[in-house]
């Protein structure tokens, strides 16, 4: 106990690790209990009561979010966290001669991410495009423009913010440890959000996007 006391004090998102290494011990579930994720939520701020780091995270979930979502309640960390893992693999892949600044790396990533997104419309990728119900419809939340613009401030954010400002610019950082401390996290909030919206919803939203809607405007 004193161990795990001593891991948890500099960096209070090892809890958001222990709950998914529970989570991967079970058999019978695939996502783990929202009271439990309140219950691992309680603990993190024992350690942090300011809750500085999993408000980026927070922040870093909400952000993509708003044009990007796992296709179902019960999909696996892989499908939640798309835009996330997209991100980080041009980070730990770019050419320092490409991209030398933070505008540049940012407009790198916000490209992937704008790929992804055109993969998951063709259903070439997982996931699906944010919907709203509209008209007796579900379509696309976003249309061009404000999906470009989504993406880029998802992008600024993970770049200026999470790589740049938390991980000082240290792609062996990112690769590591805190990668799966980052994956971890905004999983467990990303479900947190998505369990709150199904409450207040009032038509179910499907799963897939019949075709004609999957276009934006």
């Amino acid at each position: 106990m004193s161990s795990l006391i001593e891991m948890l004090l500099p960096c209070p998102l090892y809890v958001f690790h222990y709950l998914n290494k529970w989570l991967r011990k079970q058999d019978k579930i695939e996502s783990v209990p929202l009271a439990k994720i309140r219950l691992y939520l309680n603990f993190y701020y024992y350690f942090e009561p300011e809750g500085k780091t999993v408000n980026q995270m927070r922040e870093l979930t909400e952000l993509y979010r708003r044009f990007y979502r796992a296709k179902s309640q019960y999909a696996k960390a892989n499908a939640v966290l798309k835009p996330i893992d997209e991100a980080a693999d041009v980070i730990l892949k770019f050419d320092k001669a490409l991209a030398n600044n933070t505008e540049s790396l940012t407009d790198i990533v916000a490209g992937r991410l704008s790929k992804l997104m055109n993969n998951v419309r063709r259903r070439a990728a997982e996931g699906k495009p944010t919907l709203a119900f509209v008209d007796g419809k579900w379509k696309p939340a976003l249309n061009s423009e404000e999906e470009r613009q989504a993406i880029y401030d998802f992008a600024k954010y993970f770049v200026e913010v999470i790589f740049n400002g938390s991980l000082k610019g240290d792609r062996a950082r990112l690769a590591g440890t805190q990668l799966n401390l980052i994956r971890d996290t905004c999983d467990y909030l990303y479900r947190l959000e998505d369990d709150k919206e199904r409450r207040e919803r009032k038509q179910e939203e499907p799963d897939e996007v019949p075709e004609a809607e999957t276009e934006l405007a």
